[in-house]
């Protein structure tokens, strides 16, 4: 199989399909992904791609079953997204929520609100967020906690 020669490119998309082509083949090289990702981050931290990047470092993780170091990757991700764009923050948790939930890791996605709400304290759709995924996994005394933290606000 030809596999895609890893180099830092400033033709950021050239990347991304790089890595993509990667993630994709049949005999994946996770650790060229990972590589080629850390690399971009630190050349580009506030490129354009920079939260993509961490996307395809994350999956390539995850894949090599190192959930630890995916859920690394994630976060950065996750905060690279917010700093940038509150829709693209809002992108990049429900993906990564939706991934934690197949494991059944509905107590890390929890912690996950919890954490975006001490950095927005003020937005109520945060909330409105958190209480609809409580309800939705019946998690009922944590609901209770988002209920008195609001009002304590």
């Amino acid at each position: 199989m030809d596999r895609p020669r890893i180099v830092l490119a400033d033709d950021h998309r050239a990347f991304l399909d790089c890595t993509a082509k990667l993630l994709e083949a049949e005999d994946p090289v996770h650790d060229a992904v990972v590589t080629a990702a850390k690399r971009h981050l630190k050349a580009f931290p506030d490129g354009a791609d920079a939260v993509q990047a961490a996307i395809h470092a994350a999956d390539a993780e995850r894949a090599r079953g190192d959930k630890a170091a995916s859920d690394a990757f994630w976060r950065d991700a996750l905060l690279r997204a917010e700093k940038r764009d509150p829709r693209e923050g809002e992108r990049v948790f429900d993906q990564w929520g939706r991934i934690l939930m197949g494991e059944r890791r509905a107590v890390e996605v929890v912690k996950l609100y919890w954490e975006r709400i001490d950095r927005a304290r003020d937005d109520p759709v945060l909330y409105e967020r958190m209480l609809g995924f409580l309800a939705q996994v019946q998690l009922y005394d944590e609901e209770l906690r988002v209920y008195e933290r609001a009002l304590a606000k």
